[in-house]
């Protein structure tokens, strides 16, 4: 499951935002279900997808996951 991002830099928001909107539509579905997963390992992979498609339209999430991602790592 998706949380509720705390407040990130606008800069580092439209950078992260702009990196994986300049993926495809699939390969940005890929690894934002792959993010989730990792995660997540109990969720299935159809919940990861319908998160991660559900994700992919909002900027603000999009950016707080990738950001989550690239500074703690995946667990």
């Amino acid at each position: 499951m998706f949380f509720k991002p705390k407040e990130t830099p606008s800069i580092l928001k439209t950078d992260i935002v702009k990196s994986v909107k300049s993926l495809d539509y699939f390969e940005a579905i890929n690894f934002l279900a792959v993010v989730n997963k990792a995660n997540n390992p109990k969720l299935t992979n159809r919940e990861c997808y319908s998160e991660a498609t559900a994700v992919y339209s909002d900027d603000e999430q999009l950016s707080f996951l990738i950001s989550q991602a690239f500074k703690t790592g995946l667990h």
